[in-house]
């Protein structure tokens, strides 16, 4: 039987939240020794963004497509809300260990080779939050945000790999501030200079931003 409806009142077995859970949006795909991870939203957990990995194929690489596998785990979540829409919430090191920003306390944590349990690397308390990761050898270079009943401060900071700031905010060395937006750490690569993005309040991006660089001592500062 025919039915006639206006438009927009159609009646489909095609939903909005299974048209949502059967997408799976990537991003930001890099190589890790001989493999490549990404980050991949998972609509069906929430929306969780889990950092992965292609699974091994049993043979010669290109042989056939195995299924992806997460290097980093449910429920642990790689989001950052640094300027609120986030970006750059994870790194991997040189020993192949998975740095990121948790989206539910905004910390950063790192889970090491080998474990199952990722360990902070910044403090609890702070109204911290860290994007646009960079790793230079034993420290990663990240975007900061300080939010408390003062305002607002951004800075570009470095965060010990060791895990000696989980609970001293002290250990966390800033390295550029004075402006009131930063963004896009990158190293020369030689590691001998940074640059980054600043720009001022009230300007958008696109109205006016500036390109700066700086030296990198030996002892990073």
């Amino acid at each position: 039987m025919t039915t006639t409806a206006p438009y927009g009142t159609w009646t489909s077995p095609i939903s909005a939240a299974a048209l949502a859970e059967s997408a799976h949006p990537v991003q930001g795909g890099i190589w890790v020794g001989d493999d490549v991870w990404w980050l991949e939203q998972r609509p069906a957990e929430g929306g969780r963004l889990a950092v992965r990995r292609a699974g091994d194929d049993g043979g010669d690489r290109g042989s056939s497509r195995a299924e992806p596998v997460d290097v980093l785990p449910a429920p642990w979540n790689a989001r950052t809300r640094v300027h609120e829409y986030g970006g750059g919430s994870w790194a991997v090191t040189d020993d192949g260990d998975l740095v990121f920003a948790e989206f539910t306390d905004q910390r950063l944590y790192v889970l090491r080779g080998g474990e199952t349990e990722p360990e902070p690397l910044t403090p609890q308390a702070g109204g911290f939050r860290f994007a646009e990761l960079r790793v230079r050898g034993h420290e990663v270079i990240a975007v900061r945000e300080i939010h408390s009943d003062a305002g607002l401060d951004r800075d570009i900071v470095a965060v010990p790999l060791d895990g000696s700031a989980r609970d001293d905010p002290a250990a966390l060395r800033s390295v550029v501030g004075g402006s009131h937006f930063v963004a896009f750490p990158r190293f020369s690569p030689d590691g001998s200079k940074l640059a980054w993005i600043a720009w001022e309040h009230p300007q958008m991006p696109w109205d006016g931003t500036e390109l700066r660089v700086g030296d990198v001592g030996p002892d990073g500062s």
